[in-house]
């Protein structure tokens, strides 16, 4: 729009400064250059539709990933859910009995680490990022019994 405007009010200009012995024509090829300048701009742009269109497509598919990464993100926090639900509950039956077996090192640990569930998913999440070392939160377990020693390395492998 602004090119338009542009070019009439150039040709309002050159129409008033002509002064009839040819400088209007000379005047007017300007403006057939100016005008052959707007159409090579309106090639460009359809030349750039071609990468539109492969724009689009690439964001579909983006979409379409997204969607699948999404209930990938759901599996992996129900499944981080369900073991340290499982975790929190040996932890704290574990806890709860005699105190004759354990030491205070293992207990602070299993504590902090496993006492609830919102500590125990963070553990899970931790161990399998790299945030923890799964051998801590491994031996922790094995303290409770091998079975869930070799559980937690059963879940950080997996």
């Amino acid at each position: 729009v602004s090119s338009s405007i542009f070019e009439f009010a150039l040709e309002v200009a050159l129409q008033e400064a002509g002064d009839g012995n040819g400088n209007v024509f000379t005047n007017m090829r300007l403006l057939r250059i100016l005008r052959i300048g707007r159409i090579t701009r309106a090639i460009r742009i359809v030349r750039l539709v071609k990468f539109i269109r492969s724009l689009r497509s690439l964001l579909y598919s983006i979409g379409h990933t997204l969607r699948a990464m999404v209930w990938s993100v759901v599996l992996l926090a129900l499944i981080i859910f369900l073991f340290g639900l499982i975790f929190t509950d040996i932890t704290s039956e574990y806890l709860a009995r005699d105190a004759h077996e354990r030491t205070e090192v293992t207990e602070g640990f299993l504590k902090s680490r496993f006492g609830g569930l919102q500590a125990s998913m963070h553990t899970l999440y931790a161990s399998i990022t790299g945030g923890l070392t799964w051998i801590e939160a491994r031996d922790a377990l094995a303290e409770i019994s091998d079975i869930w020693g070799t559980s937690e390395l059963v879940w950080t492998i997996d």
